[in-house]
């Protein structure tokens, strides 16, 4: 499998920033706290676009949940860089980020990483529901790249076309089985669906049942294993995380 390339085009958000002198550690390159605050500065730009910060009189906000570097290609003093960010994933409390940093003298990448967001309160200390105006300017933001990014509720439950057929119980019992869990997951998704329009939650762009995809699933198990991102150990499936 080929390593995907990760370029500028690739993100909605562009900022330019000149490395400085005191950005460099005893090694003569750029020290690597630094490419946080890369990441935070693009982070900040792309909050700026969607107009959630700089508000007083607004309560909630975003608050940093977590952030992740890769480090690729050392910066070193002069140089400029160019920080880049996306959001990737929009789940119903956080959205996922993704940066990159490319090196503008040696055109090339010099870093990429991911963050967590999530909406917080400060008046009430907590974190609340993504705002459902977020959602919408990040997928504005983000369609103006040409990417595609939906709102997601995956939901699980017993619902396997196949049952017990597998296991050699009788045909007749089997269906009825499937027929009687089918009415109650449903009953719970439409309780659940319920509760979520009176909470004012946005309706997901798709609400697949995970039991509906089980292939796919496989298939992409076994290109994790096959990739050495995941392995077999006494029957379950493991992520390998030194990869």
């Amino acid at each position: 499998m080929g390593r995907t390339i990760i370029t500028k085009e690739d993100f909605p958000v562009h900022i330019t920033l000149t490395v400085q002198w005191g950005e460099m550690d005893a090694y003569q390159h750029v020290n690597n706290i630094i490419y946080f605050r890369y990441f935070e500065t693009t982070r900040i730009a792309y909050f700026e676009r969607m107009g959630i910060i700089g508000d007083p009189e607004e309560t909630v906000g975003p608050i940093l949940a977590s952030t992740s570097c890769k480090f690729i290609f050392p910066l070193s003093f002069p140089d400029e860089i160019i920080g880049t960010a996306k959001v990737t994933e929009i789940l119903s409390d956080r959205f996922i980020m993704e940066y990159a940093v490319f090196s503008i003298a040696h055109k090339r990448i010099a870093a990429k990483g991911s963050g967590v967001v999530i909406p917080y309160d400060y008046s009430k200390k907590k974190k609340v529901a993504l705002p459902e105006s977020w959602i919408k300017v990040i997928q504005e933001i983000e369609n103006v790249n040409g990417s595609q990014i939906g709102y997601e509720i995956n939901i699980s439950c017993p619902n396997s076309k196949k049952g017990g057929m597998e296991f050699g119980v009788d045909k007749d019992i089997t269906k009825s089985l499937i027929s009687q869990i089918r009415d109650f997951t449903d009953k719970t998704i439409n309780d659940f669906q319920k509760d979520s329009t009176s909470l004012n939650n946005l309706y997901p762009d798709y609400e697949p049942r995970a039991t509906e995809h089980i292939s796919e699933m496989i298939k992409m198990i076994e290109n994790l294993i096959f990739n050495e991102f995941a392995y077999l150990s006494k029957g379950h499936v493991l992520f390998n995380i030194k990869k």
